[in-house]
């Protein structure tokens, strides 16, 4: 997949002392008029770079966006509703749009042809930049695709779980990918890497690495799922009280997207389908499966003999809801599978006392 016949380019961004407001907004007038607030805050000398803004995709509004709004600065900020923090390293494919902002989807419509071609997966963010404020109406903007690094996950939790030596021999030819890499050889390349694990025998193992490597759900979120359940465990001391909590918030917020319920300890959990309409209109069960699945490495292979274990990276997305949740470790099985020829991914977790 060539980059460049996209209009696209790859960078890394080193990590950045920023200063910036997060709230929700309307759109873009509302989202301006917060970088005209940042722009009275922050002193013009202590700006060190350009205006940005993210548009954080999780979150429990029922309309308009998550919006943060920053700048990188030299020296900490810490006034008002301006506040100072790291916005760490990340790699990014870049849309340069000239246009207004009327038009950016246009520049947007580049990431999803590329992406699809190399099955490549964002995180659940994205970011516009850009010299002077005024330009998110009126442009120039860079548009940010923030890639999430799968294989840079898995390579360092392989080396976390069953040790360097293992990891290396487990890995094999996935350090060969790059950003550029097609979806084809990604597709084999990773495969053949989660089956090498896999065949090591150890389930625990396997969940460990691969949950490890899905998307980091934002601890924002995560942290509403704390507060209802550290509340009710620590009036009830109940843990099944807590969860059914927890359960009952999830139900009640727009910010989940998850068919959940609990039997006795277990809680059972499924996301809805990665494109709702696809899945409604399909014909065949082949078609509904592939509309109902999120990775882009599988959706096109169901059919195929691919281990089951590969789906604990959908796991990693409740692991991190109930571990924050909690304060403490769960385990999860997987129960059905598209995998496994089922019309969905379920998952049972199990939190340890």
């Amino acid at each position: 997949m060539d980059l460049s016949a996209h209009g696209l380019v790859y960078r890394k961004k080193e990590e950045r002392l920023v200063a910036s407001i997060r709230q929700p907004a309307g759109g873009r007038e509302e989202i301006l008029a917060l970088f005209q607030e940042l722009a009275q805050i922050v002193k013009p000398e202590n700006r060190a770079g350009d205006f940005f803004w993210i548009n954080h995709y999780i979150n429990s509004l029922e309309s308009g966006f998550d919006v943060e709004v920053g700048v990188p600065v030299r020296m900490p900020v810490a006034d008002g509703r301006v506040s100072s923090k790291i916005l760490p390293g990340m790699q990014v494919l870049c849309a340069e749009h000239q246009g207004p902002a009327s038009t950016i989807g246009e520049s947007y419509s580049k990431f999803r042809t590329a992406t699809g071609e190399a099955g490549l997966i964002s995180e659940e963010f994205i970011i516009e930049s850009f010299a002077e404020i005024e330009q998110l109406l009126t442009g120039p903007i860079e548009v940010q695709y923030v890639l999430h690094d799968w294989a840079g996950l898995f390579r360092k939790n392989l080396s976390r779980v069953v040790g360097e030596s293992a990891a290396e021999k487990i890995f094999g030819e996935m350090d060969s990918i790059t950003v550029e890499t097609d979806l084809s050889q990604r597709h084999e390349l990773t495969l053949c890497a989660v089956s090498r694990l896999v065949e090591l025998g150890n389930e625990f193992d396997s969940y460990d690495a691969i949950s490890s490597c899905a998307h980091v759900f934002p601890d924002n979120q995560t942290m509403k799922l704390n507060n209802v359940y550290q509340a009710i465990y620590a009036q009830t001391g109940d843990k099944l009280a807590a969860i059914d909590a927890v359960i009952e918030f999830m139900e009640a917020d727009p910010g989940w997207g998850v068919e959940i319920f609990r039997e006795g300890e277990v809680i059972y959990t499924a996301k809805n389908p990665r494109d709702r309409t696809a899945h409604e209109a399909a014909k065949t069960d082949a078609e509904r499966r592939k509309a109902y699945c999120f990775c882009p490495l599988i959706r096109d292979h169901l059919e195929e003999e691919i281990p089951p274990e590969f789906c604990y990276c959908g796991s990693g997305w409740f692991r991190k809801q109930w571990e924050d949740a909690s304060e403490k470790p769960v385990s999860i099985e997987i129960v059905k599978s598209l995998l496994k020829g089922n019309e969905r991914c379920q998952y049972a977790i199990k939190i340890f006392d």
